[in-house]
C-alpha cells in the first residue's frame, strides 16, 4: 500500500490530487492486484468499478468490475453501507483517508483476516471523479494466497 500511495503522492506534484488521465495501469503494475479503480456515477449516487485486482477478487469473492456499488448493495447490504460511507467521505472532501482492521467471526467465509486500504481521489478542477482503492490483505491461517504487494525487483 504504501509504494501505491507514494505513486499517487509523487503524481498529484503540487495539486490537490492527480488526474485519472495521470494513472496508468501499467505504472501501476507492482501493486496493480490490490487497486480498485472507481468511477464516480451521478455526483456521487454511485459508484462503479472499473479496475477490480486480483487480490480483491480472492478476497471478497467475486469480481466487481463492471458493476455499480448499488447493486452490490442490493446483494450485501452491509459491505455496501460501510463501503459507501468511505467513498462519499473521500469524494466530498477530496482528501485521501486510510483504514485498517480485523475481519472477525462475523465473516468466517471470509479468506482474510486484516486489511490495510487507502482511499485516495482522482479528478480535475478540485471535483473528484474517480478513486483510487488500494488494500493490503492478510489470509486467515490455512488459506493461501499471494502476498499483497510485489515490490520491484533492484
Amino acid at each position: 500500500m504504501a509504494l501505491a500511495v507514494h505513486h499517487w503522492t509523487a503524481l498529484k506534484g503540487k495539486r490537490r490530487f492527480p488526474a485519472r488521465d495521470d494513472i496508468s495501469p501499467r505504472d501501476m503494475a507492482p501493486f496493480l492486484r490490490n487497486v480498485v479503480m472507481i468511477r464516480i456515477v451521478d455526483s456521487g449516487r454511485d459508484y462503479e468499478y472499473r479496475i477490480v485486482g486480483d487480490a480483491h477478487v480472492q478476497a471478497q469473492g467475486i469480481n466487481f468490475a463492471g458493476h455499480t456499488l448499488s447493486a452490490i448493495e442490493a446483494i450485501n447490504p452491509d459491505y455496501g453501507t460501510n463501503t459507501r460511507t468511505a467513498y462519499d467521505y473521500v469524494r466530498a472532501t477530496a482528501e485521501p483517508i486510510a483504514m485498517r482492521g480485523w475481519i472477525g467471526r462475523d465473516r468466517p467465509q471470509s479468506a482474510y483476516s486484516y486489511y490495510e486500504t487507502a482511499f485516495l481521489p482522482l479528478g480535475q478542477n478540485n471535483i473528484v471523479d474517480h478513486l483510487l482503492v488500494v488494500t493490503n490483505y492478510r489470509p486467515r491461517a490455512g488459506q493461501e494466497f499471494e502476498p499483497a504487494v510485489r515490490l520491484p525487483k533492484n
